[in-house]
């Protein structure tokens, strides 16, 4: 018990003794200062106190370094865009549907009656196995084929807006 007494005070006193050491404050001394040279960025100032050097002067001359890769990753980016445009061959858009069913006869005088109310337009007539369809328009969002379709629907009751691909070109 003897022993174990000893042991503890030893390791309290050992403790104790590096707690102490921690908190002790060591002072540092700067041996070297880091200095910056920021004048040619710096904007110089008339008397009336209007700058001299614009925000523009400022970033063309920070651009001017070796390290400024802005040119190189705008051409890749613009040749992203090329080639993701390129592969792109529609997108999901909105057209007025005014007919559906088998008879062609029927599309054919529906397609007519499109023309007949609203000559600016331009109905097209698509064969879509059984069915035939006469579509009006490509909107690319609903909103934009709404005002349209209220048009279209005092004439043609049955008239659905329905979405559909517009091919590009």
């Amino acid at each position: 018990m003897a022993n174990s007494m000893g042991f503890r005070s030893a390791l309290i006193l050992a403790i104790f003794t590096g707690f102490l050491a921690a908190c002790a404050t060591v002072s540092t001394q700067q041996t070297a200062s880091f200095h910056d040279d920021l004048s040619p960025f710096r904007p110089e100032l008339f008397d009336n106190g209007a700058m001299a050097v614009s925000v523009d002067t400022l970033s063309r001359e920070w651009r001017k370094t070796k390290y400024d890769l802005t040119d190189t990753i705008f051409s890749v980016l613009d040749s992203v865009a090329r080639f993701r445009r390129s592969s792109i061959a529609y997108v999901n858009g909105f057209t007025i549907q005014v007919y559906v069913g088998d008879s062609r006869n029927e599309a054919r005088e529906a397609r007519l009656d499109v023309l007949r109310h609203f000559p600016d337009l331009q109905p097209s007539m698509i064969f879509d196995q059984p069915n035939y369809k006469v579509r009006i328009g490509s909107f690319y969002t609903q909103l934009e084929a709404y005002g349209l379709y209220t048009r279209i629907k005092h004439v043609f009751k049955k008239a659905i807006l329905v979405p559909s691909r517009i091919y590009l070109k």
